[in-house]
């Protein structure tokens, strides 16, 4: 059991690189090759063993106190037990080994997981967002603001000085030399403890040289050209999926 374990185990970790490169190439073939030795480890150390000792056994039994018992024969459950788990190892492999592909299957696997067709495809939805930027200069920028501030004092903090302010008794001529004044006492003054402020702003570009219109027409025409070329990468690799069907 242990060269045969220590064996698939290093082959298997080894390639497990090969399965986190995420290649369109070694990415299957380190699948492959990593869980095929894993199933044949599991199948060599516990499943052949066994339809050996079903099928094969020759051991003679020993009895407590009776000596040697002559071998028995194989019982024919085993001998079906052994048939029908090789006749279904058998069809197994067979079916994984014959199966077939038609062109439209391959070709609709190539569409799918093609590396230059998935490339071409993010390229035309990095077309279609340029466009969708450049189509917002046509509107205005909008921009708010809010502030709130809470202050565990007052910012602003006095006294009004004592003062005798004249009575005015409807004349204006007497106010000058007043003979009688009103009492004012000092007042204290405390302001600002809590503040809160907003402010939005709008700019809307009346005329730009051109650079808003032909910007958008540069995004249109970038759009425009990442389709064709992602039609025109489709329809190479349709093509040589092809090739390659009729060949193989």
């Amino acid at each position: 059991m242990r060269p045969i374990f220590l064996t698939s185990a290093a082959a298997s970790a080894g390639v497990i690189p090969m399965i986190l490169s995420r290649s369109s190439l070694w990415g299957p073939v380190g699948t492959v090759i990593c869980f095929g030795l894993l199933i044949s480890m599991v199948l060599t150390l516990y499943i052949l063993p066994i339809l050996y000792s079903l099928a094969y056994t020759d051991k003679t039994k020993r009895k407590e106190g009776f000596g040697d018992v002559p071998p028995k024969p194989i019982h024919p459950k085993h001998k079906h037990v052994v048939t029908s788990v090789v006749a279904l190892l058998l069809i197994i492999a067979t079916n994984a080994q014959a199966q077939t592909l038609s062109l439209d299957s391959c070709k609709q696997l190539a569409i799918k997981n093609n590396k230059k067709i998935i490339d071409a495809r993010f390229e035309v939805k990095s077309s279609e967002e340029v466009r969708k930027n450049a189509f917002t200069k046509f509107f205005p920028n909008v921009s708010a603001s809010a502030l709130a501030m809470r202050s565990p004092d007052y910012l602003i903090k006095g006294n009004t000085p004592e003062m005798k302010l004249p009575v005015y008794d409807g004349n204006a001529a007497n106010l000058a030399g007043a003979t009688q004044f009103a009492y004012v006492p000092s007042i204290p003054i405390n302001a600002l403890d809590y503040l809160n402020m907003a402010s939005l702003s709008v700019a809307m570009p009346i005329y730009a040289g051109g650079q808003i219109r032909n910007g958008n027409k540069m995004a249109t025409l970038g759009e425009e050209v990442s389709r064709k070329q992602q039609k025109m990468t489709t329809t190479e690799v349709l093509v040589f999926t092809d090739q390659l069907y009729w060949i193989h």
